[in-house]
């Protein structure tokens, strides 16, 4: 088994903690998600940082990861 193979169960319970944490004391309700969404997006398509990733996301697919996370 490789080191990252190790993480592999590990990682969806943290990431499942942080997001309790952080919804727990920041509920966003929908209105506000669906007011704030396409900024959120312009904004993150637009980011310098996002030029480094191997796959460049478009406007539709940051939407779609959001929409994932936010109804998910």
């Amino acid at each position: 088994m490789s080191e990252v193979d190790g993480f592999q169960h590990i990682l969806p319970i943290h990431f499942n903690r942080f997001a309790h944490s952080v919804a727990a004391t920041r509920p966003i309700d929908k209105a506000s998600y669906d007011e704030h969404i396409e900024k959120m997006a312009n904004d993150a398509v637009t980011a310098s940082s996002t030029g480094n990733n191997p796959v460049i996301p478009t406007l539709d697919q940051i939407k779609d990861i959001y929409d994932k996370v936010y109804y998910d």
